[in-house]
């Protein structure tokens, strides 16, 4: 079923990528699993082969993301990791083959104070262009242009919205949010905050009648590798989709707290909205017990 939903919006993984050699699969495995038992991960749950390659481990939804990742590589110039293979295992757990990048995230290269003024400058250009580079990808036809969730029409994927214990089963979405308006009204309800058109500047409110936007949908800190004042790498696309167009600065805002320097640069850039990411904030407060940084 997620194989057809994926060949209708023309996102295909190569036949060397969905149905590798079984000698192929052989060796990666046997790769893995001596990698595995070393320990030696890069970020969890990532390991790195040590031959160039590395593997993400989790459930069959690494299927969805190696087509995003390989739809945003062949038509942008982010720097995504290049999918070789994706393995089923038993039971769901999948397995996704990829490039590794040699380098350090932004979180890593920041808290070791590796990046001056200007590379931090420099990374904040960076990401603003790729952020615009996926706003203007092609739009499929399946999807309406308010739509808010995956980019093949599914649920929202967010660790916001995954079934962890801080999570019940009733607050996950089962499709995907028609519009900005409902996902706003889903986050005011679940984060106890009266709806808050008193509360926000006109501008700010107005942002919910927007279409919404195709996005990363959590570019912090982890999730972006850099090597010599630049970004090499953009990691983790799970999240991409369909979202409100303040998404993308929230979750940067969000994640950025402990870097005050790169929190400054990227909001010059995104003129955002900072009473309703204050309003989010709260609402994220409300609906968990302690503020989730991923």
């Amino acid at each position: 079923m997620l194989c057809r939903q994926l060949d209708m919006i023309s996102m295909e993984l190569s036949s060397n990528i969905s149905h590798p050699r079984p000698e192929d699969v052989a060796e990666v495995m046997k790769r893995f699993q001596a990698v595995q038992q070393s320990g030696n991960t890069f970020l969890d749950p990532i390991y790195d082969l040590e031959d160039g390659r590395c593997v993400k481990v989790g459930t069959r939804r690494l299927w969805e993301e190696a087509s995003y990742m390989e739809y945003v590589r062949k038509n942008t110039s982010i720097p995504v990791p290049r999918v070789h293979m994706v393995i089923n295992g038993t039971g769901e757990w999948t397995y996704l083959v990829m490039d590794f990048i040699h380098g350090k995230t932004l979180q890593m290269a920041y808290l070791y104070k590796q990046l001056t003024g200007g590379d931090i400058e420099r990374i904040a250009d960076q990401l603003m262009d790729y952020i615009h580079q996926i706003r203007t990808l092609p739009i499929p036809s399946l999807s309406p242009p308010t739509a808010i969730g995956t980019y093949n029409g599914g649920p929202c994927r967010c660790v916001y919205f995954h079934k962890y214990p801080w999570n019940p089963q009733s607050v996950v979405p089962l499709s995907a949010f028609p519009d900005t308006i409902e996902f706003n009204k889903y986050w005011f309800n679940r984060g106890k905050i009266p709806y808050p058109e008193n509360i926000l500047g006109e501008a700010e409110f107005q942002l919910q009648y927007r279409d919404s936007v195709l996005a990363h949908g959590d570019l912090n800190t982890t999730n972006i590798i850099v090597d010599e004042g630049r970004i090499i790498g953009v990691i983790d696309w799970e999240c991409f989709g369909w979202w409100p167009e303040f998404w993308e600065g929230l979750r940067i805002w969000e994640g950025s707290s402990g870097q005050p320097l790169w929190r400054q640069e990227i909001l010059k850039r995104l003129n955002p909205p900072l009473r309703l990411y204050e309003v989010y904030e709260s609402c994220f407060l409300n609906a968990f017990d302690e503020p989730l940084h991923y």
